[in-house]
């Protein structure tokens, strides 16, 4: 025992620092122009992964994606017509993504940010021609000013993005994503693209560049081949304005062979679209127990993506005039397609409820809680080989279908983060992880507790006072270990669970496992106690409350009978662990 007090001392110097809405929840119209809701959503790159660190905002309300690219935004105030989801971050186009929302209490906005391209270089003096992906720009001679509208001279970085309506993700790219613009006499209309470019111009220091007043510069776009038999002859232009995130009307393009060619005059993402009056759809998407669905993907010809709301609600606009499809994605699995008339101008269109089975996915129940055991809604980010998820709970708890099998559970909240993994049980069983603590370990005092009583006939052993405590579960070596200190009184502790058998948050019987070893030493004063599990009365149990990622907090609670060995006496007794209950930062 005396090998651990030295291991125990060694700890103590490396120990590191102590973890220490009501509003209404349906989908009919609010009495004022505005909705306070939760915004939820994950923002993916290209190849479908998810990018940490964008800054969203909606209104003045901002927040940063996490390492699954997922944000949540409380309390956002949308205008009831149109919600703007923006997003920024260094290397990727901009992206504003628009939708209709409802008064449910939480909506989701998923899109994806497209990656910036090395620049390609035209001379100021010269000018010359872009290309990217057979879309071409065509730059006129000495066309060039910086930002106070001086001319420039020298080499211009010319970024590019070529969309072509036949790429996969184009719905998820789209700047906008909902294609509402406004025409050349002020009227809102729906859009359906024949293409579209991004270009950026700046100098070799990253200082934006833009065409002079008076100069104009050619894009030429190609018209895909299925769209080709039914695109006019001419076109009209629009640019996106970010202001605004809609589109706005200006120019016209020609069709030119298999090309639209038009001409523009100064430079952001430019679209080739026709003007439709819009119509709406709305409807539900719910499980096989008749449970609402939240952020399944909705499907219709060139609606953009929308998603299913807390309520599994949807509600978005698609162009009037002809017939169309709907069908849902969730979880990696499509619903069935239902078919949807053509609608008039301005209809709104109750679509027939959307309905999962349950083939492949399983129930899953959890309950979140912080430090203080009080209900919070983290984001939920639910990966599979089946498909990936993102839900919020609600009330704290979640009680929902998930692809079954190996999946991995990550919960992020005001800059704490749980991550763990787990096997769900398919339909009809469930799988109930428990309740799970998230803390934000931000804050030294937030979480901080250590309470260790032991008792016997002639002992009674408290911790108190904590100053620094840490610990951590190690599945490669099975061992399980906690440390804790405290200057007044002087006490400390370290404590060993070895050949453990789980690490999930539950509640085990550690002794009905074999070879497992309770050893803890409880220095207090001048005197060390060791204390180990009692084998001919065998009680105790382990509650793992959580055991977050490195970084981030963990928590157990150990109780039932043990021996206790007084050092300065040899003697030893049976006694009870009263409570032995960490909440501290794990770190390994």
């Amino acid at each position: 025992m005396k090998t651990h007090l030295t291991k125990f001392i060694l700890f103590a110097l490396i120990l590191i620092g102590s973890c220490s809405k009501d509003e209404s929840n349906n989908d009919t119209p609010s009495v004022s122009n505005t909705y306070s809701i939760t915004i939820a959503g994950q923002i993916n790159d290209e190849n479908g992964q998810g990018i940490p660190n964008v800054t969203v905002q909606v209104g003045n309300k901002i927040d940063q994606t996490d390492g699954n690219g997922i944000y949540l935004i409380e309390k956002a105030s949308v205008n009831k017509s149109r919600a703007v989801v923006k997003a920024t971050k260094t290397g990727y186009w901009n992206r504003s993504s628009g939708f209709i929302p409802s008064n449910s209490k939480v909506q989701y906005c998923n899109f994806v940010m497209p990656t910036k391209s090395p620049a390609a270089f035209v001379s100021s003096s010269a000018g010359g021609t872009v290309s990217n992906t057979g879309a071409t720009v065509f730059f006129p001679p000495n066309a060039f000013v910086n930002a106070a509208g001086m001319p420039f001279s020298g080499n211009v970085l010319v970024i590019t993005k070529h969309l072509t309506t036949t790429n996969p993700n184009f719905g998820n790219l789209v700047q906008g994503t909902d294609l509402m613009a406004e025409d050349s006499v002020g009227g809102s209309v729906k859009l359906v693209s024949f293409g579209m470019i991004g270009v950026e111009l700046t100098d070799n220091n990253g200082n934006p560049l833009q065409l002079a007043p008076g100069i104009k510069a050619n894009i030429q776009l190609p018209i895909a081949s299925g769209q080709l038999s039914g695109a006019p002859a001419t076109i009209p232009l629009w640019y996106f304005d970010e202001t605004k995130s809609l589109w706005i009307e200006e120019g016209l393009a020609t069709k030119q062979g298999n090309n639209y060619l038009g001409q523009v005059e100064h430079f952001t993402w430019w679209n080739y679209d026709q003007p439709f009056a819009a119509a709406t759809i709305e409807g539900y998407v719910f499980d096989c127990e008749g449970n609402p669905i939240q952020n399944a993907k909705i499907f219709n010809n060139n609606i953009g993506s929308i998603f299913t709301d807390q309520n599994g609600f949807y509600s978005g606009l698609i162009n009037s005039g002809s017939p169309s499809t709907v069908n849902a994605l969730f979880a990696g699995i499509y619903s069935n397609i239902i078919n949807i008339p053509a609608l008039s101008p301005g209809q709104i269109y109750t679509v027939p409820n959307i309905t999962f089975s349950c083939t492949g996915l399983g129930k899953l129940k959890v309950n979140f809680v912080d430090c203080n055991n009080l209900a919070i809604n983290p984001s939920v980010f639910i990966t599979s080989s089946m498909g990936n998820l993102m839900i919020i709970p609600n009330g704290g708890s979640i009680n929902a279908f998930v692809p079954c099998g190996s999946n991995v559970l990550s919960a992020s909240i005001l800059g704490a983060t749980y991550s763990n993994s787990y096997i769900q049980m398919c339909s009809p069983d469930s799988t109930d992880l428990g309740t799970l603590i998230i803390c934000d370990t931000t804050s030294s005092s937030t979480g901080l507790l250590f309470n260790f009583s032991a008792t016997s006939l002639t002992h009674n052993l408290n911790f108190s006072n904590p100053t620094q405590i840490t610990g951590f579960f190690d599945s490669t070596t099975n061992i399980m270990e906690l440390n804790g200190n405290s200057s007044n009184p002087q006490q400390q502790f370290e404590g060993y669970i070895t050949n453990y058998f789980s690490y999930i948050p539950g509640t085990y019987t550690p002794q009905n496992f074999p070879n497992w070893v309770l050893d803890f030493e409880y220095y207090s004063g001048s005197n060390i106690y060791y204390i180990n599990a009692d084998t001919l009365n065998p009680s105790l149990t382990i509650s793992i409350l959580k055991n977050g990622a490195i970084g981030d907090t963990m928590e157990v609670i150990i109780s039932g009978n043990i021996t206790i060995l007084d050092n300065n006496t040899s003697m030893e007794e049976s006694g009870v662990l009263n409570s032995l209950h960490v909440k501290c930062i794990r770190n390994q």
